[in-house]
């Protein structure tokens, strides 16, 4: 039987998004701000700086600080969404690979230019800062020895996608891994009709989890979810309990683990092939729990649907990538220029630092995000025009949220 025409790139319907996901998208990235703010200016109080940190490390408060917790669920809540779109619309893996590089790379580069800048006007600040607070955080990025504007540039375009790693923006080592990790889930989906994906996704998560590369697990996890997201349907009770869990293991980083020797064993568990990743086994199953039970328990839902987590959710990407070269400039600069008390200049500093970095998310996302991602659209339906996959196997797309 001949296969249907392809409707026109005009006509194509888009599969509907997950609103509860991007709001929990949205409240994952304002925990990362969260994170290196008191990377920055409270490195006593994270087990990966101190010998003997403070007790708020030993409360649910640091889950507010744990930033590799949130990153995992971006990786989770990425391989969600891409299944979701390639199991909707046909194009070829090459294609949504390309597409998935400059949806990543034009950000990324947009955002090393704006730290470029940022460093550019104040890195005599940074160097106040580094020598007065003490923070090794604050030591992760170029000062006075910034190198030429082309250097920022390639930085975003190709550096970050090869050594994972920026003096200019320290949270884009997710780049690489947001790519590959990416390109792995489009290959699975690249043919409409395969059969055995499910045991392929179920086969990744196991072979990531052996070698310890628990941010590609977070990718396999998410598409998983995807797949069998109407399988769902326990009590809420039980989800309740899974989301507490979740938020349990959350707290489970590795020097979390090193710094309470009676969980310690947890740190050896699995072990089966030697590895190495920049999250725990702990915090990336939790994200996993997390992803799953907020798309199940309702009042979680209802929170994540509300106007202020649905505009977090907007501005998230923008948010995530502007935040840092801010926190190593202008507020670094603040931190080291006021008369008050530390710990007075702290809380002012704070009350100013969350308005500027959603302000300046919402500018990003406005100038350089939205536009990026609306022209990459458009490339990719005028290179090839895809087939809209109504009766594809996997379960149909739930209605927006």
């Amino acid at each position: 039987m001949q296969d249907p025409p392809a409707p026109s790139p005009a006509s194509m319907p888009t599969p509907k998004r997950d609103t509860v996901l991007d709001g929990l998208r949205g409240v994952a990235a304002l925990v990362v701000t969260f994170s290196h703010f008191v990377c920055a200016f409270l490195p006593a109080w994270l087990p990966i700086y101190a010998a003997n940190p403070s007790w708020i490390a030993d409360t649910p408060f640091a889950l507010l600080f744990n930033g590799s917790f949130p990153v995992a669920i971006f990786f989770v809540l990425s391989g969600f969404v891409i299944a979701l779109t390639s199991s909707k619309l046909a194009y070829p893996m090459l294609l949504n690979c390309g597409i998935r590089y400059f949806r990543l790379a034009l950000p990324a580069c947009a955002s090393t230019i704006y730290a470029w800048i940022l460093l550019k006007l104040f890195a005599s600040e940074l160097e106040s800062a580094r020598a007065i607070i003490g923070s090794p955080w604050l030591a992760a990025s170029y000062g006075l020895d910034l190198p030429p504007f082309m250097t920022a540039v390639r930085d975003g375009l190709v550096d970050v996608f090869h050594t994972g790693d920026s003096a200019f923006n320290n949270v884009l080592w997710t780049m690489k891994k947001e790519f590959l990790g990416s390109c792995m889930i489009y290959a699975l989906y690249s043919r409409p009709a395969f059969r055995y994906r499910l045991y392929c996704l179920v086969l990744g998560l196991i072979a990531t989890l052996c070698v310890q590369r628990f941010s590609y697990t977070a990718f396999f996890a998410g598409a998983l979810i995807y797949e069998t997201r109407m399988r769902g349907n326990h009590s809420q009770y039980v989800h309740a309990c899974l989301f507490l869990f979740s938020l349990l293991l959350g707290m489970f980083t590795t020097p979390f683990l090193e710094h309470h020797p009676a969980l310690s064993i947890l740190n050896h568990v699995p072990t089966l092939v030697a590895g190495d990743d920049t999250m725990s086994v702990w915090v990336t199953l939790g994200a996993i729990a997390l992803v799953y039970a907020a798309r199940h328990l309702h009042f979680v839902r209802k929170l994540l649907m509300a106007r202020p987590a649905q505009f977090l959710g907007r501005i998230s990407f923008g948010l995530y990538l502007t935040h840092v070269p801010l926190l190593y400039t202008l507020f670094a600069g603040m931190a080291v220029s006021t008369f008050l008390p530390w710990s007075a200049r702290l809380v002012v500093l704070f009350l100013v630092y969350v308005p500027v970095i959603l302000t300046m998310g919402y500018i990003f996302t406005r100038v350089v995000d939205e536009p990026s991602l609306g022209a990459l659209h458009r490339l990719r339906k005028w290179i090839w025009p895809a087939r809209w996959l109504p009766h594809q196997s996997s379960p149909a797309t739930p209605p927006a949220e």
